[in-house]
């Protein structure tokens, strides 16, 4: 899909320098040559162009944003223009940048993450027990200790959370995580219906 640019946002993208690089793709190769810096910010101010940003070739040859007619052109219409690919990439990653960009966004600890498995699973029972409430199931003649509920161990939680189908998935490996993570392997964590479904949520274990 095409991405257009403002002239702002273009003229934001150009390189540092008096003269910046630019090159037409005619029939018969690329023609290149250096333009004033001033003739550039003219072209790309000029309301009757359109200012794109380049495919992976261009942008492999440092060239990441393109000017042309806005009317029916031909490819050596375009002129292709020297870019800080830096200001560039941020703006608009290429593809395999965005998964750079993704893997490097922080994310929590393993700790932090079992307990917001922990908060998801109430919620959920949280939301199944509203449900019902709406559809006219009436819990409230339920006893409490035949009220739904169900204990898993932290084991159970641990091994499924963080091993499972991995070559560590085995009782020693899961119990020396439980330990890692500060946790006995041999609690429970409780998720049962409460006496008011609205009530807030339980707090992290």
């Amino acid at each position: 899909m095409k991405k257009f640019l403002t002239s702002e946002e273009a003229i934001n993208l150009l390189p540092d320098g008096d003269e910046i690089h630019t090159f037409y793709n005619f029939p018969l190769g690329l023609v290149g040559a250096d333009w004033e810096r001033k003739y550039v910010i003219e072209k790309l101010n000029n309301p009757n162009n359109k200012i794109e940003i380049c495919g992976e070739a261009a942008r492999g040859m440092n060239h990441g944003i393109c000017v042309y007619p806005n009317r029916e052109i031909s490819q050596s219409d375009i002129l292709f223009i020297e870019t800080d690919m830096d200001k560039l990439n941020e703006m608009d990653p290429l593809p395999e940048k965005k998964e750079e960009k993704a893997a490097g966004v922080e994310s929590h600890s393993e700790k932090e993450i079992y307990q917001g498995c922990i908060r998801l699973m109430r919620q959920m029972v949280k939301r199944f027990e509203e449900y019902l409430d709406i559809t006219g199931v009436d819990l409230s003649g339920i006893y409490e200790d035949e009220r739904f509920s169900v204990a898993l161990s932290n084991f159970e939680i641990v091994q499924n959370l963080f091993l499972y189908g991995t070559t560590h998935s085995g009782g020693t490996s899961t119990r020396e995580k439980c330990k890692e993570l500060g946790l006995d392997d041999s609690d429970y964590v409780e998720f049962h219906f409460t006496e008011d479904p609205n009530a807030d949520d339980e707090k992290d274990v």
